[in-house]
């Protein structure tokens, strides 16, 4: 029989304690700064109802849904009368965002949050998607979301928080690209594409930067897409790659169209307000986001050159009604965890953690376990974090494991420092020890 450990499933990982540390001072920046903006925090359940689920994210996302089994009598109850089909083996499936989670709370509980409530949430999600490189299928959202207001200055104020973030982590060279559902609705139809057809062509062409103009076209062919249509968008990448083109210069193709002029000066308003803050919004005409809740602004965080995108959201109108019969207006933001976490390692950008505790104690004398716990513990009072070795052992031992930790100082406690109410110090790094009394410990801890 082999004796190799299995690993985590497929797309799923352990965090040993550096790779956590890293990623709590992430989602540690993150979290400040949307709590200095008023945004307060949530948490919803792994798991919802599939009828939450399903019919949110589109047919591509409805296919990534981890479903879970019914478990136990009613599993074997199901099981017992073939043929079974897979919607009598399910009802629950693991949550594929934050948004459609958030939506349900929303319509679950109106008289207990604000009119406008500003929320943020950091959890886990699950898709069921193809592993690969900075793909996973477990992996953390970020999200920041305004619920109740229909003003331009939500999104302003998400943008703000983007901003601060990125600064704050190192990564002030980053770009938040900007497009408008409605831009998107009126440019698909000056093409004669049906409006039936739109939410099929926007997520193909969602996929632009990804897999390039041609495997757009080829996939448009596919899905029927008209030949005149596709013949004239070649020209339209052309010219929205070039350069960084203004919304302005192509007015005249959503000014017949129902929300597009409106489209068009909210993106106006957003690279005005970016303007003098460095001119790091870009209007970019083929940002497509391939979730079907989107309504009106849409947004991917990105950093040249870097081809994936570091976070995305959008406004999504019409979601949280489809849970509590009555319109909602909200916008929100999600931070992609783990590419983050990828260009500040490449970049090392992370800081110093050090070790986990101010310094290891060691006890060298079984006779002195209980004196030396109370020592520990009056300094652990005082707020020091203390790691105690967990057996009484040599002072080389204590050493050992306080360097393998990372941890340069060492407190040692035996018979003679219990008789003079002292402790035994050493710092592994510069060589410096010596012997001080318990009331002036804290003096080396830092």
């Amino acid at each position: 029989m082999s004796t190799k450990a299995p690993l985590p499933p497929t797309g799923t990982r352990d965090f040993l304690p550096d790779a956590v540390r890293r990623r709590r001072h992430v989602q540690g920046v993150i979290s400040r700064c949307f709590e200095r903006h008023g945004y307060e925090p949530l948490e919803t359940p792994a798991m919802e109802r599939l009828e939450v689920l399903l019919g949110k994210y589109g047919d591509e996302g409805d296919k990534l849904l981890f479903k879970v089994l019914h478990r136990g009598d009613k599993l074997k109850r199901v099981l017992e009368n073939p043929p079974v089909a897979e919607s009598e083996l399910t009802e629950l499936g693991l949550r594929y965002d934050l948004t459609v989670p958030l939506a349900r709370v929303a319509a679950n509980y109106p008289e207990q949050l604000t009119r406008i409530f500003k929320r943020y949430q950091i959890q886990p999600v699950w898709r069921a998607d193809r592993p690969a490189k900075g793909r996973f299928r477990e992996f953390f959202q970020c999200d920041v979301d305004i619920l109740g207001s229909q003003e331009i200055l939500a999104e302003l104020d998400i943008f703000a928080a983007i901003g601060e973030i990125m600064d704050e982590l190192g990564l002030g060279d980053f770009e938040l690209h900007v497009n408008h559902r409605r831009w998107l609705s009126g440019l698909l139809s000056s093409l004669d594409v049906p409006a039936a057809a739109h939410a099929t062509v926007l997520g193909v062409l969602d996929k632009l930067d990804k897999v390039g103009p041609g495997a757009v076209l080829a996939e448009l062919a596919e899905k029927d897409v008209s030949e005149a249509c596709r013949d004239r968008l070649p020209a339209l990448f052309a010219a929205f790659l070039e350069g960084r083109p203004r919304p302005g210069g192509f007015a005249d193709r959503v000014a017949g169209h129902p929300g597009g002029p409106e489209a068009m000066a909210q993106l106006e308003t957003v690279l005005a307000w970016d303007g003098p803050r460095g001119g790091r919004i870009v209007w970019n005409p083929l940002l497509a986001r391939g979730l079907d809740y989107y309504t009106g602004l849409i947004y991917e965080l990105r950093i040249p050159p870097y081809p994936s995108s570091f976070g995305g959201g959008g406004r999504y109108d019409n979601l949280i009604g489809m849970f509590s019969g009555r319109p909602v207006p909200a916008v929100g933001f999600s931070f992609g965890l783990e590419r983050v976490l990828d260009v500040l390692e490449e970049r090392g950008l992370f800081p110093s953690f050090g070790g986990h505790a101010a310094a290891v104690a060691g006890v060298l004398d079984p006779a002195q376990t209980t004196w030396a716990l109370e020592v520990v513990g009056r300094l652990r009072a005082q707020g020091f974090s203390v790691d105690l070795y967990p057996e009484v052992a040599g002072a080389g031992k204590v050493m050992k494991w306080a360097d393998k930790k990372n941890v340069s100082l060492v407190l040692l406690i035996g018979s003679n420092e219990a008789s003079t109410g002292t402790l035994a110090w050493k710092n592994l790094r510069t060589g410096e020890g010596g012997s001080l009394p318990v009331d002036e410990i804290p003096s080396i801890l830092g």
